[in-house]
């Protein structure tokens, strides 16, 4: 009795704090908005249930810098797009492993990758991932 007790609560991703509701006992909260929030501990149980709400989006995304280098499989080739003739193209996978490397004749070119599996084109600062 006596004590200061400090409530404090972490939202799961995608939802956010709302507030404090006191369920049971006689306690005033420093905030019912506010987390952390403090009180008092009375004499008697306390129950304080934390109240979560959704994040809200905005539905909007931001397109930091636009990517024109595109890669997509078409019969069973990597198609690519985007390049810059003269440039050096590279062709990873995942484990970053250097599948293929030529420089642009054109600003698109076809790839015949050795299997399927998740490959990465870079070509000077641009870079996309495509499945295979």
């Amino acid at each position: 009795m006596g004590d200061q007790i400090e409530l404090s609560g972490d939202a799961n991703e995608g939802h956010i704090f709302k507030e404090w509701q006191v369920i049971n006992g006689d306690v005033a909260l420093s905030s019912a908005t506010e987390n952390p929030a403090f009180f008092t501990m009375p004499d008697n149980d306390v129950e304080v249930m934390t109240i979560f709400e959704e994040e809200e989006s905005t539905g909007c995304i931001e397109i930091l810098q636009e990517n024109p280098l595109k890669a997509w499989v078409y019969n069973r080739n990597l198609q690519v797009s985007g390049l810059t003739a003269g440039k050096v193209r590279s062709v990873y996978n995942v484990s970053d492993m250097l599948i293929y490397r030529s420089i642009a004749t054109s600003d698109k070119a076809e790839v015949i990758p050795p299997a399927p599996g998740i490959y990465i084109v870079v070509s000077e600062n641009q870079s996309v991932k495509t499945v295979y």
